[in-house]
């Protein structure tokens, strides 16, 4: 259920509709800690997604708590250097 939500939330943020994207995104999050296993890259997807949503809202510190989340994912999975963390950092950083 939550990467229906999730999808749903990536086609608000194109739309430019981001209160409505925070929303999806808030409630893809609370699934996903429910149903997924505290390690699940999905976690990693959605936090980005929320820093990238608050970014844009101009939420600027809760935006770099959720990319530092996103970040933690990886690290617990001891995966430091894990080419979507890296896709997100370069991304996280051309935008900012």
């Amino acid at each position: 259920m939550a990467p229906t939500w999730w999808t749903q939330a990536a086609v608000a943020m194109k739309l430019g509709e981001l209160d409505k994207a925070e929303r999806l995104l808030r409630l893809s999050e609370e699934i996903a800690r429910a149903k997924l296993p505290a390690g699940e890259t999905l976690h990693a997807e959605i936090a980005f997604r929320q820093a990238q949503v608050l970014r844009r809202l101009g939420r600027l510190e809760e935006a770099e708590a959720s990319f530092r989340a996103a970040q933690e994912v990886f690290r617990q999975l001891g995966v430091e250097h894990h080419p979507r963390l890296q896709e997100m950092t370069t991304e996280w950083v051309k935008t900012g």
